[in-house]
């Protein structure tokens, strides 16, 4: 009886082992067999992370100028007077306070925002170390401009 019990099984395992199939099955989903595999180039390209977000009014933010023009350890304005800067870094200097200049004034008044952000564009595009200095002033400007205490985000 023990023969005929295993024949018996050994009968079931081969009889559903043997389903024959017309179709390609992966997971119980049909395939087609002319289709390969998506090429690496074929595939969509991840989407991209967006640039940052100009300020209001150029290519960078306030926060950004002051940050890296007059407050980091090795800001530009103190690497123009002190003479070390490239002339890359110069004209980065530039670049932000022409942008600087081009922001509305939250407080005070716009001719005299308009005056300051002149004569620091002024200075920094000239060569006189003094006149930087003076322009680049930062109580002059935020004891007029500046609202304290800053807005928290």
């Amino acid at each position: 009886m023990k023969k005929q019990v295993i024949y018996l099984g050994m009968a079931l395992v081969l009889v559903s082992c043997s389903k024959q199939t017309t179709t390609d099955e992966v997971d119980g989903q049909p395939v087609d067999p002319n289709v390969s595999e998506p090429k690496p180039e074929d595939q969509p390209e991840p989407p991209k992370p967006e640039p940052p977000k100009p300020g209001p009014a150029g290519k960078y933010t306030i926060k950004e100028i002051m940050t890296k023009s007059f407050k980091a350890d090795d800001n530009l304005k103190d690497l123009i007077i002190e003479g070390m800067a490239t002339d890359e870094q110069k004209a980065q200097f530039v670049d932000y306070v022409e942008n600087l200049a081009q922001f509305k004034p939250r407080k005070g008044d716009a001719a005299s925002w308009k005056e300051k952000t002149d004569a620091l564009i002024a200075a920094a595009k000239g060569t006189d170390m003094a006149a930087l200095k003076k322009a680049a002033n930062c109580k002059a400007c935020h004891s007029v401009h500046k609202i304290y205490p800053p807005k928290k985000k």
